[in-house]
């Protein structure tokens, strides 16, 4: 490929791809994705851009959840995301997630503190203004490997008994459903009212549980055949809110104190448009697409379980360092979810790893892969 008269050479970030170690199909992506990169800054004031964005350097969306129409019975998870969806061959994660726990009791009931439901994603830049950006939310059950309204009576009950005496009980994070909600007019919306908080409810919708890490891919394609409503009143589901800011982030921090008061931030997956002084990351993002286990001996297959821990040459665990999603604190262990009797397991789950930078050369990444059986507490490595 040419681009004013010279050869263009593919890259994979800052590196140089080779030919000879890649293949065909991959070096075919890198330089489609190299020419949609040159042909966005090209067009920056073009009518490939909306008209309406052009005078805008960086936004800023600030989500606030504000219900949960559902009634699972068992704790819940909610891990919020940015997905684009301009190229449907992929729809690839720009943003870390951001994740809101909601009691077994219900939504109402899991507010302790103000803003723990709240986040800001951050840095917004031209590019992404650009995409087909939707809000993916992935919900999670945390309890029993298989549930059923007799779990649900089990776990009400043991979590009323204060007994210390109990049977420790194992709890996993299971797929339930996903929901997607299409941002791309409100974030490139020049509207003088764009600054006001936009309330908005989309449903969850559920499908078979070797099918959840593509179910936002079907959801937005609307392939109907594939999914189904999560069981609830037709009206209800899961309601947020979103506010535009535009400007610098700390421009707009000092300008709205009070909506970054004990708001945590999500970070973009990358470097903003433009880096200022001072700014400092060394992150690093991983992601656990799939697996493929050996059945064994058994009829059915595995539930498998993958745990993530940081250690160092010695073996010791680097403490503190992997963060599952943005609204939670650190931790020294990551756990998967578990598709049910699946030997290829598909988890698409990304977290961050933020080691210190005088440990990278002697760390390394521990995985540790579990079948964890439905029918007691064991689980076997």
């Amino acid at each position: 490929m040419l681009k004013l008269g010279l050869d263009l050479v593919p890259r994979c970030g800052a590196e140089m791809v080779d030919p000879a170690t890649m293949s065909a199909v991959e070096l075919y992506k890198v330089h489609v994705q190299s020419s949609e990169n040159i042909q966005g800054v090209s067009a920056r004031g073009t009518l490939r851009r909306p008209k309406d964005t052009s005078k805008i350097q960086t936004r800023h969306m600030f989500m606030c959840m504000r219900d949960f129409g559902y009634h699972i019975g068992e704790e819940t998870e909610v891990y919020f995301s940015l997905y684009d969806a301009k190229n449907f061959k992929f729809i690839r994660q720009v943003f870390e997630r951001f994740l809101v726990k909601i009691s077994k009791e219900g939504f109402s009931n899991y507010i302790e503190k103000l803003h723990n439901n709240c986040t800001i994603f951050t840095e917004l830049g031209l590019q992404d203004l650009s995409r087909d950006l939707y809000i993916v939310a992935h919900v999670m059950r945390i309890g029993k490997m298989v549930y059923s309204e007799s779990s649900k009576k089990v776990s009400l009950s043991s979590s009323s008994s204060s007994s210390s005496a109990q049977t420790p009980v194992s709890y996993f994070k299971r797929p339930l459903g996903v929901a997607v909600l299409n941002i791309s007019e409100m974030l490139t919306s020049n509207n003088s009212n764009n600054s006001d908080e936009r309330e908005f409810t989309f449903r969850v919708f559920q499908t078979d549980e070797k099918d959840f890490c593509q179910l936002h891919d079907t959801l937005i394609r609307k392939q109907n055949s594939k999914y189904s409503p999560l069981s609830s009143h037709p009206n209800y589901g899961i309601v947020i809110s979103l506010r535009i800011l535009d400007g610098d982030l700390r421009q707009v921090r000092e300008e709205n104190p009070l909506a970054f008061k004990n708001v945590s931030t999500t970070k973009k997956m990358g470097f903003p448009d433009v880096i200022m002084p001072g700014h400092v990351r060394n992150d690093l993002y991983l992601t656990l697409e799939k697996g493929e286990f050996e059945k064994g001996g058994k009829s059915t297959g595995k539930n498998i379980e993958v745990s993530v821990i940081v250690l160092d040459y010695e073996g010791n665990v680097v403490p503190d360092c992997i963060w599952g999603a943005s609204g939670t604190d650190s931790s020294a262990e990551y756990r998967s979810m578990i598709v049910y009797h699946h030997n290829a397991p598909c988890w698409m789950e990304t977290i961050r790893l933020a080691v210190p930078i005088e440990k990278y050369n002697i760390a390394h990444i521990r995985f540790e892969y579990r079948h964890c059986s439905s029918k007691s507490c064991k689980i076997k490595s």
